[in-house]
Formats: C-alpha cells, sequence, structure tokens
C-alpha cells in the first residue's frame, strides 16, 4: 500500500504521526507549567501575607503599649494617634491575614498558625488588662512588669509563629522546584 502512495503523500502521512505525539507533548507540558505556576503563585502570596506582619508586627505592638504605659499615648482615643498603631487593630488585621493563610495550608503550618491564633488571643487579654490598669491609674511599675513579662514575650512568640510559618512555605517551594526540575529532566 505505501509503494502506491506519492513521495508527497508518504511525507504528509509521516508529518501527521511526528506532528500528534509532540502536540500532545506540548499540551502536555503546558498544563504541567501551567498547575507549577498556580502552586508557585500561591505560595509566593503567602509568604508575601505573612512577611508583611514579620517585621512590623511586633514593633509596633510593643511601642504603642510602651507608650500607653509610660502615659505618653492615650487609651481612650487611640486610633487618632499618627505615632502609633492601635495593637487591636493590628491583632485584628494580623488574625484575619493569618486565618485565611489557615484555610490553605498544609498540616505542618496548620499547627504553627493555630499556634500564633493563641498568641493572639492571649496577647489581645494581656492589652485588655494593661489598658484597664492604665485607665484606672497608679499602677505604672505592675503596668511595666506586665508589659516585660507578657506582652514583649507574646509579640516575640507570635513573630516566631510568623517565621516559622516562612520557613515551611520556603520548604515547600524548594519542593515545588524540585519536582519541577525533576519533571523538565524527565
Amino acid at each position: 500500500m505505501m509503494k502506491s502512495m506519492s513521495l508527497n503523500t508518504k511525507l504528509k502521512s509521516y508529518n501527521g504521526i511526528v506532528l500528534i505525539p509532540a502536540a500532545l507533548l506540548c499540551i502536555i507540558m503546558m498544563i504541567m507549567l501551567n498547575s507549577y505556576g498556580n502552586q508557585y503563585d500561591a505560595i509566593v502570596r503567602n509568604i508575601n501575607a505573612a512577611n508583611r506582619y514579620n517585621l512590623a508586627f511586633k514593633d509596633d505592638i510593643d511601642y504603642a503599649m510602651y507608650r500607653i504605659v509610660i502615659g505618653s499615648a492615650d487609651p481612650y482615643n487611640l486610633d487618632n494617634n499618627p505615632d502609633i498603631k492601635n495593637p487591636y487593630t493590628v491583632i485584628d488585621d494580623t488574625r484575619k491575614v493569618f486565618e485565611d493563610l489557615q484555610q490553605v495550608s498544609n498540616t505542618k503550618d496548620s499547627r504553627e498558625l493555630e499556634r500564633l491564633m493563641q498568641n493572639l488571643s492571649t496577647l489581645e487579654r494581656h492589652i485588655d488588662e494593661i489598658i484597664d490598669s492604665v485607665k484606672e491609674g497608679g499602677h505604672y511599675d505592675e503596668n511595666i512588669y506586665k508589659l516585660e513579662t507578657n506582652v514583649y514575650i507574646l509579640t516575640e512568640l507570635s513573630q516566631e509563629d510568623i517565621q516559622v510559618y516562612i520557613y515551611y512555605q520556603a520548604n515547600t517551594l524548594e519542593t515545588l522546584r524540585q519536582n519541577i526540575e525533576g519533571q523538565f529532566r524527565f
């Protein structure tokens, strides 16, 4: 049958035989690249969201609470003070971001985020105690002690939880990179 075909027809049939597997390979590669790209984007978005709080969280709350305890910030008017960030707003914003991240996290990340949520709730309770005490007046030494032993420690622990979360996300990114490299070698 092939002998009766013209050379031109034979070449066209060979092109079809070669092009179909090549096209399938290209489609498979595009699907893989899209999948890896989506995974990469999700991880980078998670790291960026966590990074926004990694450096500023501790400093913002510690500074605001210090100013409240020493009496240079009005605990009744925290939102209108341009020098400090309202610690409740910082905690609420942090909680919202990390609750969203908790929805898409894996098991290792989830434990860190759960601990962060617990620390945020405990921190909020200690801030309430200090602010109530400042409003009462006359508890300066006690408030400084609470600030140093409760607030500073909890903001440090929260920052560590954020850093561990970022570490796990970076490990996930490295695993994804290795998978991509292996697939391309294959």
